[in-house]
Parts: structure tokens; sequence; C-alpha cells
């Protein structure tokens, strides 16, 4: 990635780039930022040569989620862990709309300058993925994959519990949620905090995290891999709160029938966001979608890409090798 003069109209790649240190297992990793049209700077970690793949996290969080996957993904292409706009180091005054995110990925790609990309989305970072797609269409992504996003979130009122089962939606109070996030910000990770309290409310199934006793259980060095991550940022409250609620009323059924590029749906038995049932109906209604599932006994929560990252990291790649 050659910083210098990577420019699309108004928005650019900064120069700048450094080492990234605060993450010791993001060694080789620099952070750099890009600075949209409206003057936005977002921060990102890139590392690696090929074809780019973009990596987009999910709502309270940062470029650091990818932490367990994206040293395996820099092996094989230009990575790049974008850190959206109001998340982290991304500090941002307006725009708390999914599709102004979405509009952030389009520049982004655009300033990359690639004629093809690959996308991994995980949680509301498919959203944006979806909203990218529907606004600028799909002639730039050569594979993507969505991971533990369901179509729509909010389960309309009149759902039985098999309307339920198929479409992946709770019954949930969003202001609940919402007002949590603006009172206490983005410190949701501790087990007890008020925001895992309040997810764990308005989702009515599946595990939200792991306790301490069960997460050192999991194989591969997991848990003394996910306490060497930094702090994040601090909390911009009121303007993640914001996009948080635009992002629980959307519904993408009906975009989720146009998608033809090859994509991947990645679901887990333990998630508190999506079900099996709508795992075989999101694969069967992309026109060219295969669905890879993650047990219970594989650690299959929400945060799969994290719990199971060696099963993540090597379906991921099997994907885009292939």
């Amino acid at each position: 990635m050659n910083s210098n003069n990577i420019v699309c109209e108004n928005s650019r790649i900064l120069n700048g780039a450094v080492p990234y240190t605060k993450n010791p297992l993001m060694e080789g990793f620099t952070e750099n930022y890009f600075e949209t049209k409206d003057h936005i700077k977002l921060r990102f970690l890139h590392k690696g040569e090929g074809m780019p793949l973009i990596l987009i996290h999910g709502g309270i969080d940062d470029a650091d989620t990818w932490m367990l996957n994206a040293p395996d993904f820099s092996e094989y292409y230009s990575v790049y862990s974008l850190e959206l706009r109001g998340h982290g180091k991304s500090v941002a005054s307006h725009g708390a709309h999914i599709h102004r995110l979405g509009a952030d990925l389009h520049e982004f790609i655009e300033a990359i300058g690639s004629p093809k990309v690959n996308l991994c989305g995980w949680s509301m970072g498919c959203s944006v993925i979806w909203s990218y797609i529907e606004i600028f269409g799909q002639e730039k992504i050569n594979k993507v994959i969505f991971d533990e996003e369901p179509a729509a979130i909010v389960a309309n009122p009149k759902y039985k519990a098999a309307d339920i089962a198929r479409t992946s939606t709770n019954r949930m109070d969003c202001w609940t949620l919402v007002n949590t996030i603006a009172e206490s910000g983005n410190t949701w990770l501790p087990e007890g905090s008020p925001i895992t309290e309040a997810f764990e409310m308005c989702f009515h199934r599946g595990v939200m995290f792991f306790d301490e006793e069960t997460s050192k259980q999991i194989p591969d060095g997991y848990w003394e891999k996910i306490c060497q991550r930094p702090e994040m940022a601090e909390a911009q409250k009121e303007f993640v709160s914001k996009l948080m609620l635009d992002h629980l009323m959307l519904d993408w059924s009906d975009l989720i029938t146009q998608i033809t590029v090859p994509s991947m749906y990645i679901t887990g038995d333990l998630s508190m966001l999506t079900t099996p049932e709508h795992g075989k109906w999101m694969s069967n209604t992309m026109k060219n979608c295969r669905w890879v599932r993650f047990t219970a006994e594989e650690y299959g929560i929400h945060d799969l890409c994290q719990t199971a990252y060696k099963k993540f990291n090597k379906v991921v790649l099997d994907f885009f090798n292939e």
C-alpha cells in the first residue's frame, strides 16, 4: 500500500503510517488513517500484499476485534481492519447511520484503488456491507463473508415462534439497550457491566459471553490471547447509541435476494442473534452462498470469530483461496 498518492476525489488515505505496537498479536501491522469526503478520520490497521481483504467489525467495538484473525489472513492478502466512524479512534461528530458507514466503505474501497476486493463483516459489520451493496452494487466485490448477523434483528410483533426461528429476530426492548449505551459507553466486555446486562436482557436466547472459567477452557490459548487486547478508546456514547438504534431497526431481507457474488454465511449454535433455521434460509436465498455452522462444542457464540478462531480462520481462508 502506497499511502503517498492514494486519493479518491475529496477522500484520501493520509500519510504517516506508523508501526502498530499496542497489540502484540498484531505484530507487523501499521496504524493508518483515512479521511472521508465529509472529513471524518477513520483509523485502520494494515498488513500484507495481494488482493485487498477488508475486515469490518461490529457495533461497540474497534479494529482490534480481528486480532486473532487478521495476522493469519495477512499471509495471503493485503488486510485492512477498518475502524468504523464513531468507534475507537475514528472520532465522529455526525453520520450515525448505517448508510453513512456504507458510504465510508465505498470511499475506502475507491481509495485503495484495487479493481476487486474481498469483504468480511462481523455482526453490525454485515449491515455496513449490505448498505454498501444496496447503494453501490457488487461490481467491486470478489467474495464476501457475513459472520453472525441476521437479515433483521427486531421481531415483528405479529411473529409467532416459528417466524422468529426462521427470521432469527428477537422480541426486544430497543430503547433499553440504546439508552444504556448512551449512559455507559462502549466498555461492555466485563461480565456484569451495564451494557452486557442490557444485551442479555434484550436478546432472549444464546450466550452473550462465556464466563472466565469457561473461557479458560477454550482451546488454542484463547484466554491468554484475548487478555492481550488493548483497552478500547473512550466511548462516543451518543453517537454509538444513535447508530445502534438505526442498525437494530433495519431489515435487509429484500436485499439478500439480490446478492449474487460468491458469499459465505456463518452462524453459531449458541448465538444470541442467529439460528440454524435462519442460516439455512440465508444460504438458500443468496444466489451463490454457502452456510458454515459452528456447534456448541466448537464454542459457537456470537463472538465465534474469536472463541473458535482456528476453525474460523481456516474456513475463511479456504473460501477466499479456492
